[in-house]
């Protein structure tokens, strides 16, 4: 099962790297490559049942996504848009 949920997340931060590097946004662009590199990470962890690392691997990738969200995206009324 995490393994479908990290390849999931896996095709998605692909797309978002595809999306950022078109734009020539080199920092969105790291983001989505730290959290694919953090989804690495949580698989290998979650196949030697390493808990310590899988957690560490998480807040990795709960970081990338933070640091993201803050610096290119803004809230609208409805809802959220990436900022211009």
């Amino acid at each position: 099962e995490l393994d479908t949920e990290v390849g999931r997340l896996q095709a998605f931060f692909e797309q978002i790297e595809i999306f950022w590097s078109a734009r020539g946004v080199d920092d969105a662009t790291g983001f989505a490559q730290e959290a694919l590199q953090a989804l690495e990470s949580l698989s290998t962890a979650a196949t030697q049942e390493d808990q310590t690392a899988a957690r560490d691997a998480l807040q990795r990738l709960q970081g990338s996504c933070q640091s993201c969200h803050e610096g290119f995206r803004e809230e609208t009324d409805d809802g959220y848009r990436i900022k211009p």
